[in-house]
């Protein structure tokens, strides 16, 4: 896999929304360690920072669906619109400069994301 800069996910969201492909997406984020005070993690508070900066609510869990360790800490996402690719998944609503330095911290191993596509009436889907 390679590591995408804003053009390549700009070009990816625009060609999606052009052809209505675009899906509403929920997105979990963590650290891929076991962190109790997960909000002060340097590489947490980057992505913080990003999701402030763009207006994207973010809620702090204790655990979420599907994952392993029901004490691990997570952020939730608000649901955004975004396009879905087999290399990463590019929210419409956050500024592709921003999204790209997200995605370099999850393709470093920094940062986990897990993200829920969900359909028109509003249930998941599960990822294919």
């Amino acid at each position: 896999m390679q590591v995408h800069d804003a053009e390549y996910i700009r070009d990816q969201i625009i060609r999606r929304k052009n052809a209505k492909e675009l899906i509403k997406v929920v997105m979990y984020i963590s650290v891929p360690q076991y962190e109790e005070e997960i909000q002060d993690n340097e590489n947490i508070q980057k992505v913080i920072e990003i999701f402030k900066k763009n207006n994207i609510s973010l809620q702090l869990y204790d655990s979420v669906a599907g994952s392993y360790n029901l004490n691990k800490y997570w952020y939730q996402t608000a649901t955004m619109n975004a396009a879905v690719e087999f290399d990463g998944v590019y929210p419409e609503e956050i500024n592709p400069e921003d999204w790209a330095i997200i995605h370099q911290l999850e393709y470093e191993g920094k940062i986990i994301i897990s993200v829920y596509l969900i359909d028109s009436k509003g249930d998941y889907i599960p990822n294919m």
